[in-house]
């Protein structure tokens, strides 16, 4: 067995320390008796037990496992872990004294049951306590290092998208059509083309700010999208059509910076720029059993056999994978002269 498998394969490493765990605490044992030494059976003796030992520790992980008590506060752990371990030195106990029964010569047999059968429960449970503390900490400590290692890669992650949001959305294309807009109503509205300047400003200020956080609240990234979406209806006018369907109580949500704003500019960019009369931008934002679900809806079909793989949507996907895992979910689909890009998330307020 190589090192790597042994650092890294974390059933390997289970099954090792139950082996050895497990052989060196019957090693002990048998040192520290001498009279079970003399018995014609010992080692059948101490191999049964020693393999109910490991039978029985590795039930109580399928129970652990099964019922995830790692979702449970210490406390909740605790009184199941000293129950459990109860449990479980009652059975080995009267296993133990089975085999003994069995195996071991009457006289030592009869010696040995003499010794009170709370007692051998109470040094049993301890032991299984031990083992209980033993395969909580690696659990804990693999947790850890599993998050932070997630971390690591969210901030790569983050840091790459930031830097391609800037690009994406601060491309002299983008820039030299949002001032052409604004500088037209410099003689014509004076009063809009201020309000334009200050909504430009406020995308670049807040792409900036937003970019540097894990997430925001849905009020923040909304502000954004309005703005952008604003400056927007000036080169398209009535060519762009937005209608927002927003549930107030989402609000101080948290939600993933720039993502649906990135999913806005792609609806323009890809659906509503391509049609000559333009069309709708429909935004909803909803709660869906404790998640919540972004809709973006735009007129236009899909250009591409395999949407996902542009950079901005994989992006999202990647994003919302290393934020919450299975517990999102994204998808873009296209009908009716419609394409509907939707990502559900789990549903948390920012404090």
């Amino acid at each position: 067995m190589s090192w790597s498998v042994f650092l890294y394969n974390k059933k390997v490493q289970y099954w090792v320390a139950q082996i050895l765990g497990w052989a060196a605490y019957y090693i002990l044992v048998y040192f520290s008796a001498e009279r079970l030494q003399e018995s014609e059976n010992c080692e059948v003796y101490l191999v049964i037990v020693y393999l109910t030992s490991i039978v029985l520790t590795h039930v109580f992980r399928m129970v652990i496992v099964g019922f995830n008590w790692f979702k449970f506060k210490p406390l909740n752990v605790l009184w199941r872990v000293v129950i459990a371990c109860i449990l479980i030195s009652s059975i080995d106990i009267l296993v133990d004294l089975g085999y003994e029964r069995l195996l071991l010569e009457e006289e030592l047999h009869t010696k040995r049951e003499t010794r009170p059968i709370l007692l051998g429960i109470i040094i049993k449970s301890l032991f299984y306590f031990m083992w209980s503390a033993i395969y909580f900490a690696f659990h804990y400590i693999g947790k850890s290092r599993a998050e932070e290692i997630k971390n690591i890669q969210l901030e790569a992650s983050k840091t790459e998208i930031e830097l391609k949001n800037l690009k994406a959305q601060l491309n002299p294309h983008f820039m030299f059509n949002s001032m052409n807009s604004i500088r037209a109503l410099v003689d014509e509205n004076p009063v809009q083309a201020k309000y334009a300047i200050t909504q430009l400003s406020s995308i670049l200020r807040n792409t900036l700010l937003m970019g540097k956080s894990k997430i925001v609240p849905i009020k923040d990234e909304l502000a954004v999208v309005k703005d952008y979406l604003s400056l927007e209806g000036i080169r398209y006018e009535e060519r762009l059509k937005v209608n927002y369907k927003i549930d107030e109580r989402l609000m101080n949500c948290e939600i993933p910076p720039m993502m649906m704003q990135t999913l806005v500019e792609n609806a323009i960019k890809h659906g509503i720029s391509k049609l000559p009369n333009g069309g709708n931008l429909d935004i909803t934002i909803q709660e869906q059993v404790d998640r919540v679900e972004v809709l973006i809806v735009n007129s236009g079909t899909i250009q591409s056999e395999n949407p996902e793989t542009g950079i901005g949507l994989r992006n999202t996907i990647k994003r919302l994978d290393l934020l919450y895992g299975a517990e999102s979910e994204f998808s873009i689909r296209s009908g009716e002269h419609k394409v509907t890009t939707r990502f559900i998330y789990p549903k948390k307020k920012m404090l």
